[in-house]
């Protein structure tokens, strides 16, 4: 199974990759696995990127597409501690064989440097939401009933009569990451206080969207 998931933009990418010159791709590759990790630095400056179309003979938007896809698949890999499977994962992907000798070269090259620049600066992975839901949960010895946003959710009660007893509530959010469109979900727990932190950063956040409305 492959650490890649499969996505539009990424197919998009591929077909584009295919058709580009091996020559000027592989020191593209190069270029662009040493920029990441790099903090406060771009892998490429404006006037790079217009010489890069043209010598790509790529539109502006599909450079940075490339970009996009490339930095995927190299910090993914990375993250994913792939090493020598790299040529498994990358196979998947409907490259040409000559495409996959130049990401499997320019991983071998720079892989273990990469994966220490990852580790070192902690670069987390984007998510946008897309559902959230939630319920309260009520310990064992709190004796008024659970509300739920779902009428016919079951009511959930600890088990553990050693737990604090105070209500709690549960939040399930919903993710894509922006970079594979992969979804995912995450889950977890919280008291009111810590639910009142969460409203109270939510309206800060809201008044400083709401002025930049007003303010353009």
């Amino acid at each position: 199974m492959s650490i890649f998931a499969k996505s539009e933009q990424l197919s998009q990418a591929v077909v584009i990759i295919n058709r580009l010159d091996d020559e000027i791709f592989n020191l593209f590759l190069d270029r662009v696995i040493q920029g990441l990790g790099v903090r406060d630095q771009a892998i490429f400056n404006e006037k790079e990127l217009k010489q890069l179309e043209k010598k790509l003979k790529v539109e502006d938007e599909e450079i940075y597409l490339l970009i996009k896809a490339v930095s995927y698949i190299y910090q993914h890999a990375a993250y994913k501690r792939v090493g020598s499977k790299f040529k498994k994962h990358i196979d998947t992907l409907g490259l040409t064989e000559d495409k996959v000798q130049a990401f499997i070269e320019v991983w071998q090259e720079n892989s273990a440097d990469l994966v220490q620049r990852l580790r070192e600066q902690n670069i987390c992975i984007d998510y946008d939401l897309q559902d959230f839901d939630w319920k309260v949960i009520v310990p064992m010895s709190y004796s008024k009933p659970e509300f739920t946003q779902n009428a016919y959710e079951d009511v959930s009660v600890s088990k553990n009569k050693h737990q604090d007893t105070k209500p709690k509530i549960k939040l399930n959010l919903k993710v894509t990451e922006t970079s594979t469109e992969e979804q995912k979900g995450f889950a977890f727990e919280i008291d009111r206080s810590k639910l009142q932190e969460l409203f109270d950063s939510v309206e800060k956040i809201q008044g400083q969207i709401d002025n930049l409305s007003q303010n353009p």
